[in-house]
């Protein structure tokens, strides 16, 4: 917030300008949803780091008005990865830069997510999905029987972040509500950790009522 006082002259005509861009090719009458798509993503492809976290704090402040729908719509702020924000950083001290094993292990379960809970969204069932993650050691398994549950088992305890499981709890809630741009007023997962025979379990079960679609490019 002090960030946008201070240079809110500059900053809050450059919101506009993208604001602007975006209001033209989302009214073209002329274009389909999926040429709508591409140019939005030429739009974003021009935005640095640090421009795609000042529009994310923006975009999430009372400064955003309607112009979060388009950003939504078009998935702008795809790019961002949660250890850039100032939240972990403060929190937790990492970052991108400083834990690159983290950075690629959120990476990969980012898009194991999208592709689980939207297909769970559509027709509320999938089968268990499992992936290996080798910058951690671990593998992640989601699956769904009578509750959507996330398992992380780690085979190697001196690869784990300190932390772990809280910086995946809050992952979680970034990018299923935060970034979503979606506010909830109930724990939205319970968890629980163990250790059996040197291998370390995590899992986090979901509230099912709070699940909903995560955004995503249109098709090209």
């Amino acid at each position: 917030m002090d960030l946008f006082l201070h240079n809110k002259g500059r900053l809050s005509h450059y919101f506009k300008t993208i604001y602007r861009l975006l209001k033209i090719i989302d009214s073209s009458l002329s274009l389909s949803n999926q040429e709508k798509m591409f140019y939005a993503k030429i739009i974003r492809s021009q935005l640095t780091d640090y421009e795609l976290l000042i529009m994310y704090y923006n975009y999430h402040s009372v400064y955003a008005n309607k112009s979060t729908v388009l950003i939504y719509k078009y998935n702008i702020l795809k790019h961002i990865h949660p250890l850039s924000k100032i939240e972990f950083r403060k929190k937790y001290n990492i970052t991108t830069e400083n834990n690159y094993a983290l950075t690629a292990f959120l990476e990969g379960f980012s898009i194991l997510l999208e592709k689980t809970i939207n297909q769970f969204c559509d027709s509320f069932d999938f089968q268990e999905i499992e992936e290996k993650h080798h910058s951690l050691s671990c593998i992640i398994s989601i699956s769904y029987i009578e509750k959507v549950t996330i398992k992380i088992s780690c085979f190697d305890k001196s690869r784990i972040p300190e932390h772990f499981e809280q910086i995946i709890y809050d992952y979680l809630f970034d990018k299923l509500y935060i970034t979503q741009f979606k506010a909830i007023d109930k724990e939205f997962a319970s968890r629980q950790q163990a250790e059996v025979d040197g291998t370390m379990l995590y899992e986090y079960i979901l509230n099912e009522q709070l699940i909903e679609k995560l955004n995503k490019d249109i098709e090209l």
